[in-house]
């Protein structure tokens, strides 16, 4: 019986680090101190260096931000196949193509958009812009596209996905990393679980591999 009870008490007590472990560093690294995209992405993109992934066959050329709103230049490579299905949680998303026909899945529905054409993405709208031509498709538009530390997100998370993956373990924990902040969402995966995940393994990553 007094085994039985020592090993209650050890119970109740891993259990309760543990529950301080997923509540302590999550409130520290998610909300105290979340990972620094506002100021990272600020000397980023005044830069204006390219940001580009060949996984998913778009350049982005970041031209103006300013509010946290970026315009920028958008090239979709011929049959790029663009990033997975998806949705963000507050910020609308703008297409508005200058040359090309950008294939754009919303909501389940695929439209076509040509040139001299914008389609404004809500919030909360799962979408997946591609290119099923032959030809590069650009876009442009004086409207701010999408926030600045999105867009330095992006800078961040490309080249992790390009070397292992859209799909790597690597890419789940870079956005882990990130938080939050990183307002990119699959579609096809319930918000809860993704956000926990970000939660749990976000601290420790930060902390082993800031």
């Amino acid at each position: 019986m007094n085994v039985m009870n020592k090993w209650k008490r050890i119970s109740k007590l891993l259990g309760l680090l543990f529950a301080l472990y997923l509540l302590v560093p999550g409130l520290i690294f998610n909300h105290i101190r979340p990972y620094p995209l506002s100021e990272k992405c600020e000397t980023h993109l005044q830069s204006q260096a390219l940001i580009q992934s060949s996984a998913e066959g778009i350049s982005i050329l970041p031209e103006q931000c300013e509010d946290n709103r970026l315009t920028a230049t958008v090239i979709f490579k011929p049959h790029a196949a663009g990033p997975p299905r998806h949705f963000h949680e507050h910020f609308d998303e703008v297409f508005e193509v200058k040359q090309g026909v950008l294939t754009l899945e919303v909501n389940g529905e695929t439209k076509n958009i040509l040139p001299g054409q914008k389609i404004i993405v809500p919030k909360g709208t799962p979408h997946k812009p591609s290119n099923k031509t032959n030809q590069e498709v650009i876009l442009q538009s004086q409207d701010a596209m999408m926030p600045c530390t999105f867009a330095y997100g992006l800078a961040e998370l490309y080249p992790i996905m390009d070397a292992h993956g859209i799909e790597s373990k690597q890419v789940l924990f870079q956005l882990a990393k990130m938080g939050n902040g990183m307002d990119t969402w699959l579609a096809d995966k319930p918000l809860i679980i993704q956000k926990s995940l970000r939660w749990i393994l976000g601290p420790s990553i930060r902390i082993f591999n800031p």
